[in-house]
């Protein structure tokens, strides 16, 4: 028999949304921060004459940012078709559905669609937590995760769509520019705000990379929530092993040019391979498998990601040990290229190795010592899950509780129990969110 304190409930309480609030205004924060330094950038290009350094910066950003948009008013539409159907309230409901449609488009006009799910994300967990209904708390809960998942999943496709080729491009324009110019007084101004534009691409991709896998473990309820030290390692594994990456890239992009093309033909090949003996997804249709497929093949292209359960920790030492040895391969290349005169050549690989060592260290860390599996004290089998077979073990270190239908997060959604009351008299559990078709 358990009990829960006053005290330790309002403790938990500050904790917990002080940690939904992190997340959520780190994301707002990277979101606008990265878009911002990137039109910066492009309009210091154009104000200084570089007329195709600005087009080539803000014409991915631009459309980038349209098609992420589109796809949020697309989510807001199914949003506001799933929100009628489930309201009996008559054409006053329906008014005030158009009115807040109405002002989600105009946000998405102005680029700032999804923010919204993250203000949404936050609204509702302020609600969660202060409702002492049961049936009212529930809901808040499943608006809570629901918004967090479609806004992590925006900021996924942010990063592999605006934050990482703007790594590749912007790159590759600024060491073009140490290696056609020497080093000598003070440098232009767009220089130093295109360093400050890449570094924060480079920490929006791999935090879209990290909050993604969180949300992932927090929707299912056959995993361990991530802690916030875990997700700042995964962070940090990330940035040095994407740093690494784009250092040789682009190197490898003013020595070879257009020959990269092969290269990149040649790892999506191999990924696709990769990806389908160790991460096979069983979709309803062959299609489905075959397009997630190719989507995770071509995030491979800048940095492993994994789409399907299993031991993770294998296939991420797989992948990147293909990116090592390719690498190895293209810096063994350029430093036989006695043409290629870039002015810290030598310096920028030796950087490169160093980077992957260090975020293949830090990997290694969080799976030997920071893995959320290691607070469980029994292993879930998800096959078991789905068939409705509960464990009879109650993890008690990480809140979760054993219903007879599913695990879930004991997250306060119930009126506060008496002093006395112990939680395996708590009557019901959260519902599932609805996922998004």
């Amino acid at each position: 028999m358990v009990e829960i304190g006053e005290r330790t409930k309002e403790a938990r309480f500050i904790a917990q949304y002080t940690q939904l609030f992190k997340y959520g205004f780190n994301s707002i924060v990277t979101y606008l921060s990265d878009f911002v330094s990137d039109c910066a950038v492009a309009y210091l290009h154009f104000a200084q004459g570089r007329l195709w350094s600005g087009i080539f910066i803000l014409a991915p950003c631009l459309f980038c940012s349209i098609a992420l948009n589109l796809v949020t008013l697309g989510f807001m539409f199914d949003d506001e078709m799933r929100s009628q159907m489930r309201s009996q309230s008559g054409r006053s409901q329906k008014s005030i559905c158009r009115k807040s449609f109405l002002f989600k488009v105009f946000a998405c006009i102005f680029q700032l669609g999804p923010i919204l799910y993250y203000i949404r994300a936050l609204i509702e967990g302020v609600r969660f937590r202060k409702e002492k209904n049961a049936k009212e708390a529930r809901k808040h809960f499943c608006k809570m995760i629901e918004s967090e998942r479609d806004a992590t999943l925006l900021r996924f496709f942010e990063a592999f769509l605006e934050s990482v080729p703007q790594l590749l491009v912007q790159g590759t324009i600024l060491a073009q520019f140490f290696a056609s110019k020497p080093v000598d007084g003070e440098l232009p101004k767009w220089v130093y705000v295109q360093i400050v534009s890449l570094l924060l691409s480079l920490s929006s991709a791999c935090w879209s990379i990290s909050i993604q896998h969180r949300s992932l473990r927090l929707c299912r309820p056959d995993k361990v929530n991530m802690h916030p030290h875990e997700s700042v390692l995964q962070f940090i594994w990330r940035v040095f092993t994407v740093l690494s990456r784009f250092t040789i890239l682009v190197l490898s992009f003013l020595a070879f040019g257009f020959w990269m093309i092969g290269f990149f033909g040649v790892h999506f090949v191999v990924s696709l391979l990769h990806i389908t003996a160790l991460q096979s997804v069983k979709a309803p249709f062959t299609s489905i498998e075959m397009g997630l497929i190719g989507v995770n093949a071509f995030i491979h292209l800048s940095t492993p990601f994994n789409m399907a359960d299993g031991r993770t920790r294998r296939q991420y030492t797989i992948a990147y040990f293909v990116e090592a040895v390719e690498g190895a391969i293209l810096a063994f290349l350029l430093l036989r290229d006695d043409s290629f005169n870039f002015p810290w050549k030598f310096e920028c690989l030796l950087s490169s190795g160093v980077f992957f060592i260090i975020g293949i260290s830090v990997m290694f860390f969080y799976y030997g010592c920071c893995h959320p599996n290691r607070r469980r004290h029994l292993r879930i089998d998800c096959d078991d899950v789905d068939q409705g077979k509960a464990p009879e073990i109650v993890d008690l270190s990480q809140n979760r509780v054993n219903v007879s239908d599913q695990v879930v997060e004991f997250q306060e959604i119930v009126q506060k129990p008496k002093k006395s009351e112990p939680i395996s008299a708590i009557p019901e559990a959260v519902v599932s969110p609805m996922p998004r078709s």
